[in-house]
């Protein structure tokens, strides 16, 4: 028999050594803890996964009343634990596959436009301290212009940059798998400008990474994201503008520019292209405000007058 510690502790190797992000695997942890207190008291005997069925599951997942979303999220986590026990050999069958998963109700994703973007821009250069200024455009820049995700980003070493392809090599992406990442002139052009100013960071003994932090080691994912909670209020615009949110722009843009959508997917490196297609939606509604700017009352009013006879 194995209990739960045991076989989480395990687990929890598994997606380290499939080079999950941190996030990724703090949020498989996160649930999995709470799935294990809510089947017994850490004073209690320890549970045993083999003696886990479908109705703990859903048990759990009823009990705190969460929102469609969340309750998806924690059932994903429970069904990846349980398909490690089944691959191990520590269960015989999947409790948790015979779960449906909620229906969500759908939710455009939050984008930056190409105003809003170039806005961004000049409220870096112009309000952040003159240190780090060079560093947070190119930041800025390299994600509104790559879509990458912010641990991606931030896993980026110096070795990982291509010049010549102009791209970066042997980028851990979502999922595990390892890919690259195709960049333009734009990013080369301020990448070589922060490079010039890494140089006075003072990279601690043995640092590759790329975008540094003010103590000369790897910049953290929380870091980028606080700088961005201070630019999107500097802006004073009511959207929330996060790192993510870039990529959504970026491939709206991409999308308005009438892109095909295999393309747009293989840019941000979607598994499916069902997570793509939301992105032409929005740009169809970005084409339709713009088409909308046209609209003139004194245009309708000559057409009316047209339509009578003059």
């Amino acid at each position: 028999m194995h209990t739960f510690s045991s076989a989480l502790d395990g687990f929890i190797l598994a997606l380290q050594d499939l080079n999950l992000s941190p996030r990724t695997i703090s949020r498989y942890r996160g649930v999995l803890l709470d799935f294990q207190a809510f089947l017994g008291p850490d004073t209690g005997p320890p549970i045993h996964v083999q003696d886990i069925g479908k109705e703990h599951v859903v048990g759990y997942l009823r009990h705190n009343g969460d929102s469609a979303k969340t309750r998806n999220i924690k059932l994903s986590a429970i069904r990846r634990f349980f398909r490690y026990l089944e691959d191990e050999e520590l269960v015989v069958g999947n409790p948790a596959s015979r779960v449906a998963f909620a229906k969500e109700s759908e939710r455009l994703p939050v984008f930056l436009s190409w105003d809003e973007y170039l806005a961004l821009l000049k409220v870096v250069i112009n309000r952040t301290y003159p240190t780090y200024r060079v560093r947070n455009l190119a930041i800025v820049v390299t994600l509104f212009n790559t879509g990458l995700r912010i641990s991606e980003l931030t896993s980026l070493n110096l070795a990982s940059i291509d010049w010549s392809n102009r791209t970066f090599v042997d980028v851990p992406l979502k999922g595990g798998h390892m890919g690259t990442i195709v960049f333009n002139e734009v990013v080369e052009k301020i990448l070589r400008g922060w490079l010039d100013d890494r140089r006075g960071f003072g990279a601690q003994d043995g640092e590759d990474a790329l975008f540094l932090s003010k103590l000369g080691t790897r910049q953290t994912p929380r870091s980028i994201e606080h700088a961005f909670v201070r630019y999107s209020h500097l802006m004073g615009i009511q959207k929330k503008i996060t790192p993510h949110v870039l990529r959504h722009g970026l491939a709206t843009h991409l999308a308005s520019q009438g892109h095909d959508i295999h393309l747009i997917g293989q840019v941000l490196n979607h598994r499916s292209l069902n997570a793509t297609k939301v992105y032409i939606h929005l740009a169809d509604d970005s084409k339709r405000k713009a088409l909308e700017g046209l609209v003139d009352k004194r245009v309708l009013k000559i057409l009316d007058r047209g339509m009578k006879g003059g």
